[in-house]
Formats: C-alpha cells, structure tokens, sequence
C-alpha cells in the first residue's frame, strides 16, 4: 500500500512512497518534561537520555544506568539512586532534596547548581565531578575542605578530588 498525501496547494492527493522521509528535526523545539513521578525504574537502562525538566520525584531508580544522561532541571525529589550510574550525566540545575544516592557512581558529571540538600550520600563516587562557570556554594552538601578544590580563578572548574564522599 503506497502512503499518499493531499497535496495543499492543489488538493491532488499524491504518491510519496519512494520520498525520502527526513526524521523529525527537534531541536529548537519546547518538548514538555517527562513525568515519571513515583515510577518504578528499578535497573532501567537510560544510558544518553534527554530527561531534561523530567519529574522524576519519589522514583525508583536504583541500579539504572543514565551514562551520559541529560538531567538538567529534572526534579529527582526523594528519588531513589541508590547504586545507580550517573556517569558523565548533565545534572546543572537537578534537585536531589532528599534523595538517596548510595554507592551511586556520579564519575565525571557535570554538577552545578545542583541541589542536594537533604540527600543521603554514602559511598558515592564523585571522582572527576565538575561545575563548569560556577562556584562550589551552589552545591548544597556537607564536606570537609579536603574533598574539595577551586582551581585557578581564570579556569572556573571545581573539581571533587577524593575518591568518594
């Protein structure tokens, strides 16, 4: 069966089945944020997913691997992270309040602004964090001077250097 298409300029309908179809193009588009609220995600695998502004609060997310993921402005609220991998992640802007992210792997994630008041940290590997262009107040957490560093004011980057918190 060939798709067909009503041509609007002159209401012909006609054959496109040997077009090339161009895939959506989005990225100037304002796509809603996803709602995972309270969702089980228990060992997903979301390896490079854009869940940028996702509502991911109270969501089980323990051992799932978002390698590379985009979570900037997601709302990980209470969320449940424990052993997750966050590798590489984009996180600036995500809310951590009172989520637990125990023995989480957060090696290499971009972390400004990120919001981790309330959150429970045990064993997470922040080896290779960063803030890019941001200053290390804007990550709510208790830790000793020792597990942190400010580079250079001309190379704005903070860097965690310990193995974990």
């Amino acid at each position: 069966m060939a798709l067909a298409r009503q041509s609007p300029a002159f209401g012909a309908v006609r054959d496109v089945k040997a077009e090339r179809v161009r895939p959506l193009e989005h990225k100037d588009m304002d796509v809603p944020p996803a709602n995972f609220e309270g969702a089980d995600l228990t060992s997903a695998t979301l390896q490079q997913a854009d869940l940028r502004r996702a509502n991911l609060k109270g969501a089980n997310m323990e051992s799932a691997d978002l390698r590379m993921a985009d979570l900037r402005g997601a709302n990980l609220t209470g969320a449940n992270l424990t052993s997750a991998d966050l590798r590489l992640a984009d996180l600036r802007d995500a809310n951590f309040e009172a989520a637990v992210l125990v023995s989480a792997d957060m090696r290499g994630a971009c972390i400004s602004g990120i919001n981790l008041r309330g959150a429970v940290m045990t064993s997470v590997d922040m080896r290779g964090a960063r803030m890019v262009h941001s200053a290390p107040a804007d990550v709510q957490v208790a830790m000793s001077p020792s597990q942190a560093r400010t580079d250079t004011p001309d190379d704005p980057m903070w860097v965690v250097e310990d193995d974990v918190w």
